[in-house]
């Protein structure tokens, strides 16, 4: 258990390298893959050829070592400003479901005001008088896990209608479970290394305060990401190789680095961050929803630029923004009627 860190990732990917028998790397690091992909560049700076690093956690809100508010000290979660940037992802997701028309976004109330004022009285009602098994917490789940999209078409799409079903009194649709044994989510998996390496409080008693705090700050999102990694304040292990920095060590080649402009998971700010710690890197933005561009297609424009970087090196120009093909509630969310007689 101590040797699962971010940095014992690294040292394995290089042995990969070096097994495949690559002279370089070349490399595409999603979310926390993004962090194994900055300590890469650090501690091999001469094995990169090309490196892509989607959806960015911020590498010194990661080790906690810079200025974050105290008290109370913040868990990894709060931190990245995870809170913050899925309040602001939510907002988008009923900002634009109000301007949709109900065949699109089944949660619709007429506009984002009036969208957004049900979701609260829909949330504030659970909170008050859970419906059957669906109690507030399982609805915070649901609507926090649905903004991460993967992709947001559909989606948000399906994360309006199971709201519209809990407004109506309806228990959302279940997807129907895969058959043969059960898939193992691991989720210890997460906590091995995040909770060995990143410092969280210690006394659960913290995530208390911490919940009030990222509540004040980010609304209803803000209790899930506080919860989320309460587990570190009593995980058993701490990591043998943490790796603090530094982040500026000169990479052979340049690295891109991609951000969302709505990622409710790794906030676009963390893309700046990472681009600011490394020494060589260029800003490639999205300007779209969900939890990194990979995961969240499609977009053209980033597919295009890309692959320009992977194949030849060559780098977007500076301050190149991208646009997703299809924005969400595009589409209706609804089959049509001939659709419907063919089903």
């Amino acid at each position: 258990m101590r040797h699962v860190s971010s940095t014992d990732t690294a040292r394995d990917l290089d042995q990969l390298r070096k097994t495949v028998g690559d002279e370089q790397l070349t490399f595409l690091g999603t979310s926390y893959g993004t962090f194994v992909g900055a300590i890469y560049a650090n501690l091999f700076p001469g094995m990169v050829r090309a490196m892509i690093l989607d959806g960015n956690t911020d590498p010194e809100a990661w080790t906690n070592t810079g200025p974050w508010p105290e008290p109370p000290r913040l868990d990894l979660g709060l931190r990245l400003g995870s809170d913050l940037s899925s309040s602001a992802t939510l907002d988008q997701f009923l900002i634009l479901c109000g301007q949709a028309a109900i065949e699109r976004c089944a949660f619709s109330a007429g506009s984002p005001k009036a969208t957004e004022e049900k979701f609260d009285r829909l949330m504030r009602r659970l909170y008050e008088h859970p419906q059957g098994n669906w109690t507030y917490g399982k609805t915070l789940d649901k609507v926090t896990t649905g903004i991460f999209g993967e992709p947001i078409n559909p989606g948000w799409a399906t994360l309006a209608e199971a709201l519209q079903d809990l407004w109506e009194g309806r228990t959302p649709e279940q997807p129907n479970p895969p058959k043969g044994p059960a898939h193992y989510p691991g989720f210890e998996q997460e906590y091995a290394v995040a909770c060995s390496e990143s410092p969280s409080p210690r006394n659960p008693r913290n995530y208390y305060a911490m919940e009030l705090f990222s509540y004040a700050r980010a609304g209803d999102v803000g209790r899930w990401w506080t919860w989320d990694y309460e587990p570190c304040a009593t995980w058993p292990a701490k990591a043998a190789n943490r790796y603090t920095g530094p982040w500026n060590r000169p990479t052979a080649n340049p690295i891109l680095v991609v951000g969302n402009t709505y990622d409710p998971g790794t906030p676009y700010q963390g893309a700046q961050a990472m681009v600011s710690d490394l020494a060589d890197a260029r800003l490639l933005t999205l300007e779209g929803y969900g939890h990194t561009a990979l995961l969240n297609p499609p977009s053209a424009c980033i597919g295009d630029y890309e692959s320009r970087y992977l194949i030849d090196g060559a780098l977007p120009p500076e301050g190149t923004v991208c646009k997703q093909d299809q924005p969400p509630f595009t589409t209706s969310s609804s089959p049509t009627s001939e659709e419907a007689m063919n089903e």
